[in-house]
């Protein structure tokens, strides 16, 4: 995967602490958002501290993100996006079930 997003954002240090499906799931999350012109997930990966500090909480951080990203169909850019379209759906009112009618059964 292209990294060299996650490489102005992340030092060297840091980034070589994380494993490999760390650092995959990281770069697309970084790629996401960078691709959507927002710095909307940020506060997860930006400012660390230097190597040597918090890396065992970076190291599970990071391995968090993995599971998340391969739990969701998508992964997380997908979870994300889908989850802006809602969160606007729901400021606009739109109901996706207003054709809708509902009912209590008989029986």
């Amino acid at each position: 995967s292209d990294v060299g997003p996650a490489m102005e954002v992340i030092s060297q240090g840091n980034w070589d602490l994380l494993s490999d499906r760390g650092k995959a799931a990281l770069s697309r999350l970084i790629l996401y958002d960078m691709s959507s012109g927002n710095d909307g997930q940020k506060h997860v990966y930006g400012e660390w501290p230097e190597a040597g500090v918090q890396d065992e909480e970076k190291c599970m951080l990071a391995e968090q993100i993995a599971d998340l990203d391969g739990s969701y169909p998508g992964g997380l850019p997908a979870y994300l996006s889908k989850a802006k379209t809602l969160l606007k759906e729901s400021a606009d009112g739109t109901n996706p079930f207003e054709e809708f009618e509902a009912s209590v059964p008989e029986g």
